[in-house]
């Protein structure tokens, strides 16, 4: 199986995210730090759905954000 993964290319894209491969000895921290980077990329996506949602709105109102 680990011979396996190693023929696999080193980091796969996404249009949303990448997920890249954790290389031997990095462990957890590897993988926290992939956590972390998902939660601020979700957080800027919800950020950017927000902002849409409130012009979509404020458009419906006659209005427009600054």
């Amino acid at each position: 199986m680990e011979h396996e993964d190693a023929k696999l290319a080193s980091t796969i894209s996404f249009s949303f995210f990448t997920v890249t491969k954790v290389e031997e000895g990095e462990g957890e921290e590897g993988e926290e730090e992939r956590g972390n980077e998902k939660k601020r990329k979700e957080k800027r996506w919800m950020r950017k759905r927000k902002r849409e949602e409130e012009d979509e709105r404020l458009r419906r109102g006659g209005q427009f954000r600054d």
